[in-house]
């Protein structure tokens, strides 16, 4: 069987690249994500286990200052098949889109500019105190993640992000029993 690549999307991720592409011919195969360095070698390549839309599942939510790392791991997600996902850019319009809408699941950078993830997750709880929210960030900054631990936030992301670790912390989240 011959294989092709089919390139779907090519965003840049800090000096890398993240393409994305499919192998095979077939509309039903499954998306690969190749991430390139700045000299367009790959260096690591990420197999999606699954490409068909959870059934019955609410909208993600992404909180991260930095709209590179939101729009990544929008694809990354919609790759995995969730379709629902947003994203806020400061926690001022998270807070905004938590009081209007129900999330099955808020992914939360711990450091923002105006007011830091561990306030943002306070205000979550107020509107809803079963929501999982997963804490994501580059500093090891261990008081705010043991403070955001304690508010109920249920993972600790570290970035840069791992994304089979990322696909398995969403899926223990949003399918249960798995």
């Amino acid at each position: 069987m011959e294989f092709f690549r089919r390139r779907v999307s090519e965003p840049t991720f800090g000096k890398s690249r993240l393409t994305i592409y499919f192998l095979g011919e077939e509309e039903g195969d499954l998306p690969v994500l190749e991430i390139l360095n700045d000299k367009g070698e790959p260096e690591d390549v990420y197999p999606c286990h699954s490409y068909s839309p959870l059934k019955n599942k609410g909208p993600i939510l992404i909180v991260d200052d930095d709209k590179e790392v939101c729009n990544t791991l929008v694809k990354l997600l919609k790759l995995e098949g969730y379709g629902d996902i947003h994203t806020a850019n400061s926690s001022k319009e998270a807070i905004v889109r938590i009081k209007v809408m129900k999330y099955d699941l808020i992914l939360l950078d711990i450091r923002m500019p105006d007011i830091n993830g561990v306030e943002v997750l306070r205000e979550i709880r107020k509107y809803d105190e079963k929501v999982p929210v997963a804490i994501m960030s580059a500093y090891e900054d261990m008081d705010l993640a043991q403070e955001a631990l304690r508010l109920g936030a249920y993972d600790f992301i570290k970035k840069p992000i791992d994304f089979d670790y990322l696909r398995a912390s969403v899926l223990s989240k949003l399918i249960p029993g798995e």
